[in-house]
């Protein structure tokens, strides 16, 4: 359905539309006022408007929406279209699947307390930050694997089909998440520069290699004898901002919850800044359960599209 984003001005809130060529309507009508346009003799309900406002004097202020009214994408959080606070992501998954929710939530604070556990012996720092050992390798394989479980997990809920995932499927997410806009600080290590994980991630050839902290772990995880020095403390830490920022970008502040451990130890000191015509607009007719799922576009990326092919003449047979 054609929804749009009207630009009113600086001091005064953007307004949703739905235009179609018969009608024309506000769709929230957070003024109180049941504004309506009607095609007619003199043209479509866009031609109307344009002839009883003076909304087009500086040019057009619809832009097209990226989603309908009430829809969402599964395990993508997003601000909601006109909130007070344009950080505050949104997604109805929190509310589908708590059991996901709260067994990701319980795997990071597992994790987080192993590296609590290092830290009370090794100071995390610029000079410590090369340390390694068995304890770390052991940490940067299960913080690794869990963001792989959550890359898998979002692809998986907007419809993709694989048995086994590659960094080529997972760097799809890169964008629709947002993911290169995280930072992540340590309120517990004040003197540590915040943590960009994703920075980099698909700007070059290979999505591997495009997140050093992965690569350092794919290549301690086949090789400890030789590569035992690349399991150190700075990817422990970078890989468990992964997950934290996962966490938020799949089902925002819930994520890793409110005054928590989790929250405590992992601030995000810097979040995406979403276009409106890019936020979630939420049907206040529906519930946050009964608002409508859709597949996010790079799940038609080549590879993905293959995937499903496959699959379906798969089924076939």
């Amino acid at each position: 359905m054609p929804y749009f984003i009207r630009v009113v001005s600086p001091q005064h809130h953007d307004e949703v539309w739905y235009i179609d060529d018969k009608v024309a309507h506000d769709a929230l009508n957070r003024e109180g006022l049941a504004r309506e346009f009607r095609a007619g003799p003199s043209g479509t309900a866009l031609d109307v408007m344009r002839a009883q406002t003076p909304w087009f004097e500086n040019g057009d202020p619809f832009h097209k929406t990226c989603l309908d009214q009430g829809q969402y994408y599964r395990r993508i959080a997003r601000p909601l279209f006109g909130g007070q606070d344009d950080h505050r992501l949104w997604c109805p998954s929190v509310h589908l699947e708590p059991a996901v929710v709260a067994a990701s939530k319980g795997q990071a604070l597992s994790l987080l307390r192993l590296l609590q556990r290092i830290c009370q012996t090794v100071q995390p720092g610029p000079k410590t930050f090369a340390a390694f050992g068995h304890d770390i390798r052991n940490l940067l394989i299960l913080a690794c694997t869990e963001a792989e479980a959550h890359w898998r997990g979002v692809l998986v809920a907007n419809g993709a089909r694989r048995k086994a995932f590659k960094t080529t499927d997972y760097v799809t997410l890169v964008d629709i998440m947002r993911l290169r806009d995280f930072a992540v600080s340590f309120p517990a290590f004040p003197d540590l520069d915040p943590i960009r994980p994703f920075e980099g991630w698909g700007l070059g050839e290979n999505p591997t290699v495009d997140l050093p902290w992965y690569a350092d772990y794919n290549a301690v995880k086949h090789n400890r004898e030789e590569e035992f020095e690349r399991a150190n403390l700075l990817c422990a830490f970078q890989a468990l901002s992964a997950v934290a920022v996962m966490l938020v970008a799949q089902y925002g502040p819930w994520g890793l919850g409110y005054r928590s451990e989790l929250s405590s130890f992992f601030t995000m000191q810097e979040m995406p800044q979403w276009p409106q015509t890019e936020a979630y607009i939420r049907d206040p007719k529906l519930s946050s359960s009964n608002q409508t799922h859709t597949q996010f576009a790079p799940i038609n990326h080549p590879v993905l599209s293959k995937l499903r092919d496959k699959a379906k003449a798969g089924r076939k047979t």
